[in-house]
């Protein structure tokens, strides 16, 4: 254990040992004009800092002191630092950390205590709309990396003394901020201390991003479905605070994690609320529609055209047939096949630079679509039917890759079993999604409610005067 020393030169090499092969820790030595038997030193990291703070806060009231010099840190720390966050330290390790994150640390001749001062000035991203959660109307600014500057914008939409926020350090290498953000009162005690235990029972080197908490931290079972939500936007945050979810923020990520989250909110989208609540509930609908389309209308799909042809009209029988003529693949090798394609051209386009992606979209859709029907690899009909569920699929990004996994085991039930496989694969499903909790709380809370009173903001979005605050777990 490392111990500071009365000997300013001890120290400075104390901590250059430390920092040994790091040419990005700052030393800097100056005495005082007046009395220059006084010596003192600073400590800060490169491109953590700012500078100007450094030299007009720091060093020139130090150097500039015309009355008698107290020796106590408390002297400096209470008459000479100008800054808003000064703390006297005696602790290494302490002191060290300070440094890492962004701190300037002063050291003093004949003192064996440490002034860290608040000096943190690396660069940030500037407040920008999300890519993903755009809206037509309503606010369009989103979080940034800046733990701090993700804060205050939260602040500023719920500005009540009941909102709290409770810091963590995880990671034992990368000592990564995050922040647990709540309601008082209207948050459940038990899912708050909840998530503060599961959050502290992390292990892990380094954190980078908001989705290790979610790995680290939700039910450990085999369910595709995930128990967390995710946002970027602050008004989003904020209903769900007000809602009685708890957020977590984590430094450089501008992803808030959101708990509990129930299968609702996957077709809940924040322009629900900021347009009138007919035109808010139809989009609501649609959405749901777009997730029983993408999961389940390719699989009835294979399974009428294969096993079960006697209850389609005829004309559309011999339609679906006569497009298949030629074609040499079987209709479940011909659809899973296309799914797949679909599916790489969809990370081939993500992964390229906008422009490329844009064109491989254009190129995949109609030159190889249209060229595969041409050659007779695949049926016009199965590029109607895959193209629609692909299309459909991208209404619902929270669950965009559950709805391609259900999608792909309702195919191959449908395949072997015919309509009763699939009716099977779906019933199989919802049993699963009942028996699932998120923190406590069932995931599939206010949508097997019989009440109409619970109903009132998961199938439609209900005018402004009916909607009342429901308690996770579907209680008044």
């Amino acid at each position: 254990m490392f111990n500071l020393t009365s000997s300013l030169k001890e120290n400075i090499k104390l901590f250059k040992d430390i920092f040994r092969n790091d040419n990005t820790l700052v030393t800097r030595e100056f005495q005082n004009q007046e009395n220059p038997e006084y010596r003192f030193c600073i400590f800060y990291m490169d491109g953590m800092v700012d500078a100007n703070t450094i030299t007009n806060n720091i060093i020139m009231p130090i150097m500039q002191i015309q009355k008698d010099i107290i020796k106590s840190m408390d002297f400096f720390a209470m008459q000479v630092i100008l800054s808003s966050e000064v703390k006297k330290s005696q602790e290494f390790m302490e002191i060290v950390d300070s440094i890492i994150s962004g701190d300037t640390i002063i050291l003093a001749e004949g003192l064996s205590e440490a002034l860290i001062v608040s000096t943190k000035g690396y660069k940030t991203r500037n407040i920008e709309e999300p890519q993903i959660e755009k809206t037509i109307r309503g606010p369009k600014e989103g979080f940034t990396e800046s733990l701090i500057i993700n804060i205050s914008m939260i602040r500023r939409k719920l500005q009540t003394r009941d909102l709290k926020f409770e810091y963590k350090t995880i990671g034992t290498k990368s000592q990564t901020k995050a922040c647990i953000c709540y309601l008082k009162g209207v948050a459940e005690e038990e899912i708050i201390n909840e998530v503060n235990r599961r959050i502290d029972a992390i292990e892990i080197d380094g954190i980078l991003d908001v989705k290790y908490i979610h790995e680290l931290i939700d039910e450990r079972g085999q369910s595709i479905f995930e128990m967390s939500g995710e946002t970027e936007k602050p008004d989003i945050l904020a209903s769900k605070l007000l809602e009685g979810r708890i957020g977590i923020f984590l430094d450089g990520t501008p992803d808030v994690m959101t708990v509990p989250l129930l299968f609702i909110e996957n077709f809940q989208a924040a322009e629900d609320y900021y347009t009138n609540y007919y035109f808010g509930t139809i989009r609501r609908l649609i959405r749901m529609l777009g997730f029983i389309i993408t999961t389940s209308f390719p699989a009835i799909y294979l399974a009428l055209v294969t096993y079960h042809k006697e209850v389609l009209p005829a004309p559309l029988v011999l339609s679906i047939f006569s497009s298949r003529q030629g074609v040499p693949f079987s209709t479940a090798v011909e659809l899973l096949g296309l799914f797949i394609a679909f599916e790489i051209l969809i990370e081939a386009g993500a992964r390229a630079p906008g422009y490329i992606g844009q064109t491989i979209g254009i190129v995949g859709a109609l030159v190889i679509g249209s060229a595969a029907v041409e050659a007779r690899l695949v049926s016009s009909a199965m590029i109607i039917v895959v193209g629609i569920s692909s299309v459909s699929s991208l209404m619902l990004l929270d669950i965009k890759s559950q709805s391609v996994i259900l999608r792909f085991m309702f195919i191959l039930c449908s395949a072997v079993f015919g309509i009763f496989g699939y009716i099977m694969a779906l019933t199989t499903l919802f049993i699963h999604l009942f028996s699932l909790k998120s923190y406590g709380v069932l995931y599939m809370s206010t949508i097997n409610s019989i009440y109409g009173k619970d109903l009132k903001d998961t199938y439609i979005r209900g005018p402004r005067w009916y909607i009342e605050r429901i308690k996770l777990g579907g209680k008044k």
